[in-house]
């Protein structure tokens, strides 16, 4: 699919929408978009009069430059709290499992010396739990560093027949 490039910057062919491979796919992204924003509104409810309130005073003319400057720090704070309340509230009303894994080798010592590898079964196990349980496709078949001359690392992603699918992302560097 082409990408679906929004003024926000979100590439939306990657949505669930038009990634959804059946019927029954679509209806729980349309389930998951409704009880967000029902959960948006909920907490909006909550904070309307007071953002509203808010609005009118910055509206009013003959307001000082530390009067606006406290209102509109109000007014943050106000849509923060109304953030992590909608966020909250989903969380609290989503019911997933989280899968935990321990890994008491991870290959590497302290010391930096290579030891027995716990983390190579691992990725095994999830992979195939992954996808039985359709969680996301891998669209990525290659990662590959780069070293510049200035010791910057960084990292290009490839996708099938290599072909890379955006600028190298500097991680390591000045």
């Amino acid at each position: 699919m082409e990408k679906i490039i929004t003024p926000c910057g979100d590439d939306c062919s990657m949505c669930p929408k038009y990634t959804a491979q059946s019927p029954e796919e679509l209806q729980k992204v349309a389930e998951l978009w409704h009880r967000y924003s029902l959960a948006q509104k909920e907490v909006l409810a909550k904070y309307k009069k007071e953002l509203a309130e808010i609005e009118q005073q910055l509206s009013k003319k003959g307001k000082t430059t530390d009067e606006k400057k406290v209102l509109k720090s109000k007014q943050k704070e106000i849509e923060l709290h109304i953030e992590t309340e909608v966020k909250a509230l989903v969380k609290s009303r989503f019911n997933y499992d989280v899968l935990l894994a321990e890994a008491e080798k991870a290959g590497i010592s302290t010391t930096g010396a290579v030891i027995e590898n716990k983390l190579e079964p691992l990725e095994v196990e999830y992979t195939t739990y992954r996808k039985a349980n359709k969680l996301w496709d891998n669209v990525f078949s290659k990662i590959t560093y780069q070293i510049t001359d200035n010791y910057e690392i960084s990292r290009v992603v490839l996708a099938e027949r290599n072909v890379v699918v955006g600028e190298p992302e500097v991680f390591y560097g000045e």
